[in-house]
């Protein structure tokens, strides 16, 4: 995003006949785009490892859309650090300050039930506890719904919340 404003890309899509907002619509899909390869690639590296999938195909299928649902409400903190510091430094380094600590804080290394008190409860308002916590899910244990209803339910209110800041920002730009 900060590319396509110092070099006028972004100008040049303003005056083309398109909506403005499947400009930035288009920097998500793009974002999500790479998240499904992403995950594929670890999939793939994973079952190589040994790894298998209890819900099959179908449960490939589940983790890559939790990817691409989780990429797409994360991709608004981003383009909307990006749109409001117009710094690609500053996006990339926000990004990694933020990303670090919260899977630090989650339960991607350890399950919820070894985790100290504290940090139990600092995972429990992380985002990325959930999207862990469904993928092991299908991974290790089957469909269960709840767990990844709860998954679904925080990563929408994330999406809300990020793609509209990003849309306000993007909206301050364009002016």
């Amino acid at each position: 995003m900060v590319n396509d404003l110092e070099d006028g890309m972004l100008d040049k899509f303003l005056i083309a006949p398109i909506r403005r907002s499947s400009i930035l619509l288009g920097k998500v899909l793009a974002d999500s785009s790479r998240m499904a390869i992403q995950a594929l690639i670890i999939i793939g590296i994973a079952y190589v490892m040994g790894a298998r999938i209890k819900t099959g195909l179908l449960g490939v299928v589940g983790i890559v859309a939790m990817a691409v649902l989780f990429g797409v409400a994360w991709s608004g903190i981003s383009n909307m650090v990006a749109l409001r510091t117009r710094n690609a430094e500053a996006t990339t380094i926000l990004g990694i300050l933020l990303t670090f600590p919260l899977m630090f804080l989650s339960t991607g290394f350890m399950p919820d039930m070894l985790l100290p008190d504290w940090l139990d409860t600092v995972a429990k308002f992380n985002p990325i506890t959930y999207l862990i916590e469904a993928l092991r899910a299908v991974v290790n244990n089957g469909w269960e719904w709840g767990t990844i209803g709860k998954f679904l339910a925080v990563t929408a209110g994330l999406s809300v919340v990020t793609l509209t800041a990003a849309t306000r920002a993007f909206r301050k730009v364009i002016g």
